[in-house]
């Protein structure tokens, strides 16, 4: 009998989920461009200002990146905690039997590039609140890098809303992109399809 399983790495509890975006820095260097062009105009280096606009604008994304990596909610090396392993009657150390309810917190993968959209480039962390039927409460941040993961996770996750855990899921990304708000109930579905979620999980009311 095959058991359902997802691993991904394992961040430090504390660090901040929210994405941050380099706005600051962003104007600061664009500032800092323009204020070099505009020394260089005035001494008649027409030519001069003009390559250094060019030079200037292909590196502005490796430098909006640069600092977009630096802010504490992007997970480095010295954040990484091992690996996190999750199963159908365990997440990490933790007996599924033992839980009475999980939070989960979700944004989307981790971008590997930046867009020139408003968007922010995801940091892809997505953080588990559990708390435990003694009263005990227990926090994992992991990290979300492919999309394919969420599907993999997925499949764990209903193994958990068979058991009867009481699961909420928080979108925490920007509720303005029309992402969906939930991790596995998706607003656009059908009512057959609806229908049929809600009979694989045992629930009674699609929660959205």
């Amino acid at each position: 009998m095959n058991t359902l399983t997802f691993k991904a790495k394992q961040v430090r509890n504390d660090i901040p989920l929210k994405n941050n975006t380099p706005f600051k820095e962003g104007v600061t260097t664009v500032l800092a461009m323009f204020g070099i062009f505009a020394v260089i105009m005035t001494l008649d280096y027409y030519i001069l200002g003009i390559l250094f606009l060019i030079v200037a604008y292909s590196f502005l994304k490796r430098i909006f990146i640069y600092f977009r990596i630096k802010h504490p909610d992007w997970a480095k090396e010295s954040d990484f905690r091992g690996s996190l392993l999750f199963r159908e009657e365990k997440i990490g150390d933790i007996y599924t039997d033992d839980i009475s309810s999980i939070v989960i917190l979700f944004n989307k993968q981790r971008d590997k590039k930046l867009s020139y959209s408003h968007e922010p480039m995801y940091n892809g962390l997505l953080c588990f609140e559990i708390l435990l039927k003694d009263g005990r409460e227990k926090k994992y941040v992991i990290l979300i890098e492919e999309e394919e993961q969420f599907n993999e996770l997925g499949a764990v996750l209903k193994a958990y809303y068979k058991q009867k855990i009481k699961i909420e899921e928080k979108y925490t990304g920007d509720p303005e992109q029309g992402i969906e708000r939930t991790f596995l109930f998706k607003k656009h579905y059908l009512y057959a399809e609806k229908q049929e979620l809600k009979a694989e999980l045992q629930m009674e009311k699609f929660p959205i």
